[in-house]
């Protein structure tokens, strides 16, 4: 983790910044509801300046609650409605590897790439029962890099670098 230190330390405090947040904004959501993902999307730089996303499952809907300084806004996403599947429960407490840990790791193997970071997209979320730090990368190239990284145990799950274009050739 020390070597990541140096290059991020900007976003050391990120996962604090959730946990804090996760505090102001568990109360307005529905009791029945749990947090299913929080979600962040941003230019390079600025993620210690965008708001975070707070997302809540129950009964078939997401409701969204975004923190903005002081300020809750909440949302309502209609379309799990019609998919009547439940989402798995995010605990934060599970979260065992730093978000500069999993950052640093997905920004280091960017690099074999001939690329640069024009977007950083920043989830934790639970798939397969496993908490994940998922991190893309839409770059000036137009292509999107992906990595996913085990929460708990700091082991890469699966990483991609895809063209954005490879669809519209």
């Amino acid at each position: 983790m020390g070597i990541f230190i140096r290059y991020y330390l900007p976003w050391i405090s990120m996962f604090e910044k959730i946990k804090e947040n996760y505090e102001k904004v568990k109360g307005s959501a529905d009791p029945e509801s749990y947090l299913c993902s929080v979600f962040l999307m941003c230019a390079e730089g600025e993620m210690d300046k965008m708001p975070l996303q707070f997302d809540f499952f129950s009964k078939g809907n997401i409701k969204s609650f975004i923190i903005d300084g002081e300020n809750v806004k909440e949302q309502v996403d209609e379309s799990f409605n019609e998919a009547k599947k439940d989402i798995d429960k995010l605990e934060l407490d599970k979260v065992n590897v730093p978000f500069d840990e999993a950052f640093g790791m997905a920004k280091t193997a960017l690099q074999k790439h001939p690329d640069s970071i024009a977007k950083v997209i920043v989830i934790i979320q639970v798939r397969d029962n496993v908490v994940i730090w998922n991190i893309s990368f839409i770059t000036k190239g137009l292509y999107i890099f992906n990595m996913k990284v085990n929460a708990e145990s700091g082991e890469v799950i699966r990483e991609d670098y895809s063209s954005l274009m490879a669809d519209v050739r």
